[in-house]
Formats: structure tokens, sequence, C-alpha cells
């Protein structure tokens, strides 16, 4: 015998319960730093707002009368948007001189938002999009006999976001004009 009166196990017992609350102990601290870390580093990242959102119709009007042809594109519902953060861009956009019969590349130099709208680009509102908003590539104005033809013409509204220290810029709709029903993204 050990002469502590008993087979010894009590002591050991007691060590190995010692063993185990310190290993407990650990992987709670181990734990909860990591939470907290997670937690309170977690938030300096800022959390990206979403693109506003709309529904849009087209209505494309392919006559060369008055300012070549026209494409609205209107704003049907959703969200409400500042023009001074729209953009529009258009590829593929043509003129053609009826009277000499001559033809070329038409580039957007407009700024249609900021000179139809009053106010946000909301619900009802049009954005019309005709040959006062295109010029001749290299320059020249589309005046007299010379109309815009749209009728290749890809039409993209983009969205810059307003926030400080971002470069983003999101695609809110889109234009084949080719295709007769042009929808938002």
């Amino acid at each position: 015998m050990d002469g502590s009166g008993g087979d010894g196990a009590g002591r050991d017992e007691r060590a190995v319960s010692n063993v185990v609350a310190v290993i407990l102990l650990v992987a709670i601290t181990v734990t909860l730093a990591g939470l907290f870390t997670g937690f309170f580093l977690g938030f300096d990242e800022e959390v990206e707002e979403p693109s506003p959102a709309f529904t849009a119709t087209t209505e494309y009007d392919n006559t060369m009368a008055d300012d070549g042809e026209t494409l609205v594109i209107k704003h049907e519902g959703g969200a409400d948007v500042d023009p001074e953060y729209l953009t529009v861009v258009v590829q593929n956009a043509r003129w053609k001189d009826t009277a000499s019969g001559s033809s070329g590349d038409a580039e957007y130099v407009g700024d249609a938002f900021g000179a139809q709208m009053t106010g946000n680009f909301s619900a009802a509102n049009e954005l019309a999009l005709n040959r006062t908003h295109f010029e001749k590539e290299g320059g020249g104005a589309l005046t007299g006999d010379t109309y815009l033809d749209l009728s290749d013409a890809t039409v993209f509204v983009r969205w810059e976001d307003p926030s400080p220290d971002t470069d983003r810029t999101d695609l809110l709709y889109r234009c084949d004009v080719e295709f007769p029903n042009c929808a938002g993204l």
C-alpha cells in the first residue's frame, strides 16, 4: 500500500480532471479569441450597396424624319435613379446622308440624361436618343439631309456608384436595337 489508506485511484482521476479542464479552457479561449477577431475586424470592410434596378421598355422609330431615327427608353418601374450617375453608351450607330448617299459611323456625344431629366429618372420618364445626341466619327454634326441610323446599334445605360473611393460601374440596361423587344437587365 502507499500509506494513503486507498488504492491510489482517486489521485490519478483528479490529475486527469485537471488536464481535461486546462484543455477545455484553452480551447474556449482560442475559440472566443477567433470569434472576437472575426467580429471586430470583419466590420472594417465596407458592404457594397446593390446597384439600382428598374424596368424599362424601348420604342424604336426608324423613320428618317426630323431628327432621324429615334430610340426612346421608358422607365416603367423600380428604383428612381439620379441621372448624375447614369451614362449612356451607344455602339454601332451610323449616319446616312440621303442627298449624297454617303454614310459612316456616328458617335454618341450627348448627355441625354442631363439634357432631358429635371429630377430622378423614375417611372413614366422617357429618354429619347436621336441625331441631336450624335456626330460623325471624327467630328461633324448630323444636320440637314444627314440622318441617324440606329438599326444595328446597341445601347447601354450604366450606373456609376456615387460612394467615395470607388470606381464601380454597373450595367443597368442594354438594348440591341435590331431586336424589337429591348429589356433591362
